[in-house]
């Protein structure tokens, strides 16, 4: 599960690397079926269940097994247990997002993530697109404006984070 947890990170941390996917993808294929995988995560989480990763990875593996409601249990309980891991308040913040909860809910979510992951341009551009969205124009003006105190690459300055549809 660690080696799981590691690569995820990896994937994440490169970019979506193609080679850390690679890799992502043999580990998964050995672990087998998703029903299974979620298995073996389920009965190591309960044997350590303030290791994060873990967390993180029952949080992703229930979503992609269409349990959302399970999903987001996971993800208050680990709030709960560390406030601090700034990846289980990214995926509150989605999950409040896609359950259309009040932009506030949603907004401190983001900003605690932000907190924690300080410098992760890709959380602030999260949150000004989603205020931008909801009709927060003059709070993702604020936000997007942050974005320009972070030092970058151009490289990063210009990396396409989320289309926009309508």
């Amino acid at each position: 599960m660690t080696a799981l947890s590691l690569l995820e990170d990896a994937y994440e941390a490169t970019g979506e690397s193609p080679i850390i996917a690679g890799e992502l993808a043999k580990l998964n294929d050995q672990l087998g079926s998703l029903d299974n995988a979620l298995a073996i995560v389920k009965r190591a989480a309960s044997k350590n269940p303030v290791d994060m990763c873990l967390k993180q990875l029952l949080i992703k593996f229930s979503v992609e097994k269409g349990q959302p409601e399970e999903a987001l249990k996971v993800a208050v309980e680990a709030a709960h247990a560390d406030p601090t891991s700034w990846r289980i308040q990214r995926s509150l913040a989605r999950f409040l997002k896609t359950l259309d909860a009040p932009v506030k809910s949603v907004r401190g979510h983001y900003e605690a993530a932000i907190r924690h992951q300080k410098g992760d341009v890709g959380l602030v551009v999260e949150l000004g697109a989603y205020l931008f969205t909801k009709g927060e124009y003059e709070e993702a003006t604020k936000v997007f404006a942050t974005v320009r105190n972070l030092s970058l690459s151009g490289q990063e300055r210009t990396k396409i984070r989320e289309l926009w549809r309508g």
